[in-house]
Formats: C-alpha cells, structure tokens, sequence
C-alpha cells in the first residue's frame, strides 16, 4: 500500500477524534459517579455500576477496527473490575471531604477538606487571582461544583479567563488567540465564535464534569443568601470569594472600619466551619511584608504580613503565599505559612503560568510535558519518514 500525505494527515485526524472521545466517555462516567448510584426509569443507574453500564455501551458505538482492540482490553473481565474499582475509589475520595487543587505539592501540605478556609497571601501582582482561576478550573474538572463569587473582574471576565485555561488543556480541539491579543482587542470575528464554542463546552460541563457558578456580590451577607438557596441542588465543593475582605461592611461612626472587617471575616470562617464546602480567597500583604520579601526573596511572607486580618492571623486554618519571580516566564514561588497536621510544609515550591493561557501548573509537570510532546512529535515525524522510505520500496 502507497502512503500520502493526505492519508497520514486522515490518520492523525481520527486519532485525535478518538482520543477525544474515550476522554469523554471517562468524563462522563466521573459525573454518573458523582451522582451516586441511583436510578431512574429507561436510564442506566448511576455510581461506579452506572458508569461502566454508559462506558461499555459507548465502546460499542466506535465500530472501527483499530478500536477492536483497545475496546477489548477495556471491556476483559480483569480491565472492567480494575476500572470499576478506579471509579469507586474516586467516589470514596468525593465523600471524604478532600478537596484537590489541582497542584500536587500544595495538596500534599493543605489537606484541603471541606470546613475549612484556605487563604492565598500576596502583594499586587504576584498572581493571586491567576492562581485561584487554575484552581478553579481544575476543581471542576475534577467533578467538583464551584461558586466563584468575583469582586474584582465582571463575571463575564472570569468566563473568559476560564475559557483560556480551557483552550489550554483542549488545544488539539479549539482555539483562541493569546490573552495579549484578546484583551488589546486583536480578536478576529472567528476568534470570538470560538470563544462561544468555548464557554459553552465549559457550561454544559462536556469536557468539564463540575459546575462553576460565577456569581458578582459586594457583601458576605448576600455570599450567604445565595449559597443556602443554591447549595442543595448544586452541591458546592468550593466558595472562592475575590476578595473577601474587600467586601463591603456597614458604615458605622462607633466601629472602625478595620474592626467591622474582621468581624466580617471572622463571621465567614465560622459560617465554613459548619459547612460542607471549601473557603478559598486571596488577601493582600502589608507594606511591611512586601518590602522585607523583596529583599529577601526566599523566605517569602509570614502570617504576620497579613494585610489589616487579625481574623485570618488566629482563625484561618490554612494559608499560603505566592510571589511572581519572573513575570516575563510566567514563573512564581508559592510557600505555606499555616498548615493542619498532619502536613508536610513546604517554601519556595515553584509553579509556571503558560503566558498565552493565563493557565498555572507545577514548574516540574510544565517541564515534563514539554518533553513529551517534543518526543512524541519526534516519533510522529519518524513514523511519516518510515511510511513514505515504505511507500517508495513497494513503488520501486
């Protein structure tokens, strides 16, 4: 058989298709185990059962033959057990109350269980918000239910940033300009199109199993109203507030303005205390805490460069820090300043935004999948090379 071009570039094609959709049938399945292993009329049941009901009768829609084969190692008795108990495991980790950010060392430290509060220290532009959109982001691909509540974007710039992070991890399927380019108004029409394509695979949780609710409130009352009203059919993980303590307090001439704020918090971190969800916001460093970090780099801040939050000091029960080192590579330190045992401590571990998504990842896993894609395109371009030197042997 004769190989061209076109035929190796149909290849590749369905290759990716195919990649795609396995990814989706396995994003899918989380959700059916998410639900919990109910079910209804003409459905198949939900839980760890329900979703190996869905993946073999998906399997049995891709009836090509390169997919025999892999449908077979998938569907043996060993890999269905094997799977089967991947999923249920995954469901034990959901009723646990551990709540992944997505960034291994910090997960590793935090121990972010449902209850507690977890603060992101750092001055103005070390990448506070960066983070938490990551965090967000990877929580529900995770299969958890987020409620973002956003002081400092509109809530249509945090789809946004978002649907970048999405691109990020789903470039093979879509794309979208870099943020520079989006955000300086160098957009193409077809560049916004995609950007619909984008925020509404996120919103009908295609590629994303968990639920992000973008919401825009200036007091902690109103955070409150709208979570007890919401939570009981959406079932939230996570409560990221953007920014917590710049919410609004009432104006008072016998309280200052400092005290009503820690009041405020203070009233936040025993509200998260009895729930079942995650606290998570950023909060400034004082001036002190910025200047004595900057010359001194590597040990970063401490608790007591909290910016005007005795409350967050004594009662928060995690906190961490994070400071841009070079902002042309996208590099920042990050260090914990507070912990629960048990916790193994950790400082100046070092994360990496790619600059074109907005999208933060450990230094290590950026370092790792650079390689892999550069060996993987290598044994592509190998391949075509051993396919046509094959073609022109049979045509000879």
């Amino acid at each position: 058989a004769q190989y061209t071009d076109v035929d190796v570039l149909v290849h590749d094609c369905v290759t990716t298709a195919r990649r795609e959709f396995y990814t989706a049938i396995l994003s899918t399945a989380k959700s059916k185990v998410n639900q919990g292993p109910s079910a209804g009329k003409d459905k198949d049941p939900n839980g760890p059962d329900g979703a190996m009901a869905y993946i073999r009768r998906m399997l049995a829609t891709d009836l090509s033959d390169s997919t025999a084969e892999m449908a077979g190692v998938w569907q043996s008795d060993e890999a269905i057990e094997l799977l089967k108990q991947r999923l249920a495991d995954y469901l034990v980790q959901k009723r646990t109350g551990l709540v992944r950010t997505g960034f291994e060392r910090i997960d590793k430290t935090f121990l972010v269980n449902r209850g507690r509060i977890l603060v992101v220290m750092g001055s103005a532009g070390d990448g506070k918000s960066t983070l938490l959109h990551s965090m967000v982001y990877n929580m529900a691909r995770d299969g958890h239910n987020v409620l973002y509540v956003t002081m400092e974007f509109k809530p249509s710039e945090i789809w946004e940033f978002l649907a970048f992070i999405h691109t990020h991890k789903y470039r093979d399927r879509v794309f979208l300009p870099s943020q520079n380019t989006w955000a300086s108004g160098g957009a193409s029409e077809d560049d916004r199109k995609n950007m619909e394509l984008v925020l509404d695979d996120i919103r009908q949780r295609t590629s994303v199993p968990g639920l992000i609710d973008v919401q825009q409130f200036f007091a902690w009352e109103d955070v409150e109203s709208y979570f007890e009203a919401n939570d009981p059919q959406n079932h939230y993980a996570a409560v990221v507030v953007d920014y917590l303590y710049k919410m609004q307090v009432p104006a008072s001439k016998y309280v200052q303005e400092k005290e009503a704020k820690n009041t405020m918090i203070s009233r936040a971190i025993s509200w998260v205390h009895q729930r079942d969800t995650v606290l998570i916001t950023p909060h400034q460093v004082n001036r002190a805490g910025h200047t004595a970090a900057k010359k001194a780099a590597s040990t970063g801040y401490t608790l007591d460069d909290l910016y005007m939050s005795s409350a967050l000091q004594m009662d928060a029960d995690l906190v961490m820090w994070v400071m841009a080192q070079d902002k042309s590579k996208g590099l920042m330190d990050v260090g914990s300043c507070k912990e629960r045992k048990p916790a193994d401590p950790f400082a100046n571990h070092q994360l990496r935004m790619d600059t074109r998504t907005g999208y933060v990842q450990d230094k290590d896993v950026c370092a790792a999948q650079v390689k892999a894609t550069a060996e993987l395109k290598l044994a592509e371009i190998q391949e075509r090379i051993e396919e046509k030197r094959h073609a022109e042997c049979v045509k000879a």
